[in-house]
């Protein structure tokens, strides 16, 4: 129990982020001055709309802390600096290597991704883009959390991410309940307190993780190359939905044409950048397929 609750706790973040949503948001507006109605339209949006797009990667996310906790503690407790370097900046840019183009591909689709997908709510499908564009972002900020909070559960610290989720889950209850009652921010007021409080977590686990083993990152090969490729990557779905929606005048058809060409372009780009290695994406389910059709394409040795 001493190591399963720790660990479930924080497995749970998304479930505790939305709870707090769940408590505050609705109470919240309506003191702002919305309606009832309004308020249950603009809440509509987070748990409607945004939610669950924003859930699915935290699939992959799961997947790398699992491969991940076993490796770290392995090297931790045979007292190997570098084997324990090695996991953790590997765990670290796997996950950037599949956060950054989720949440790069929801800010440059996200109004033809919600409505495509709500096409009978188109209205409030597009008043949902800007709290999805900004819940975009809380996909790498907990991709970044998970991963030190893992390490720390790793190396014996079973509690420690649990406080530390706590302290960024009364951040997001505050920042959220200050900004939700700003008419002009609204429901985007609690997507802004999700993001900062995987932030808050983040940063908090990361201190405690460099004390108990002064880890050491290599940022250029962690955050930046897999960020160039998201970014080209972002670049070709932006052109290529412009071009396509000209051509075609069909939504659908164009976000899911040009989702296709993103993910050809990141991958392509991603092994020419060396932005990904042979072991780093192992670490992602059907690592092994990926690597060996990268390697039949040519797109990597």
């Amino acid at each position: 129990l001493a190591f399963l609750i720790p660990i479930t706790i924080g497995s749970a973040v998304m479930p505790i982020m939305f709870n707090i949503d769940a408590g505050i948001i609705p109470r919240r507006l309506l003191e702002s001055g919305w309606d009832r109605v309004m308020t249950d339209k603009l809440y509509g949006l987070m748990g409607g709309f945004c939610d669950p797009i924003i859930n699915l990667p935290n699939i992959f996310i799961d997947a790398i802390c699992i491969s991940l906790m076993p490796a770290v503690t392995t090297a931790f407790t045979l007292k190997n600096k570098a084997d324990l370097d090695d996991h953790i900046k590997t765990g670290l840019k796997t996950m950037m290597i599949i956060t950054y183009p989720c949440a790069i591909g929801l800010i440059v689709l996200a109004k033809p991704i919600l409505t495509m997908l709500f096409y009978k709510k188109y209205d409030e499908a597009v008043m949902a883009v800007p709290a999805l564009q900004i819940l975009a972002l809380s996909i790498i900020a907990l991709a970044v959390m998970r991963t030190f909070s893992t390490s720390l559960q790793a190396i014996g610290k079973m509690m420690l991410p649990v406080w530390n989720l706590l302290i960024g889950a009364v951040v997001k209850a505050i920042v959220s309940y200050i900004l939700l009652g700003i008419p002009a921010i609204n429901i985007n007021g609690a997507a802004i307190g999700s993001v900062i409080a995987y932030v808050t977590a983040g940063i908090l686990n990361y201190r405690a993780l460099k004390k108990y083993t002064d880890v050491s990152l290599d940022m250029m090969s962690i955050f930046i190359k897999p960020l160039a490729a998201a970014l080209i990557m972002g670049a070709a779905a932006f052109a290529s939905y412009k071009l396509l929606y000209i051509v075609t005048s069909s939504n659908p058809v164009s976000t899911l044409l040009a989702i296709i060409i993103a993910a050809i372009v990141y991958f392509v780009t991603a092994f020419r950048t060396g932005a990904v290695t042979k072991d780093e994406i192992e670490l992602i389910p059907k690592g092994e397929l990926i690597y060996r059709a990268a390697v039949k394409l040519r797109v990597t040795k």
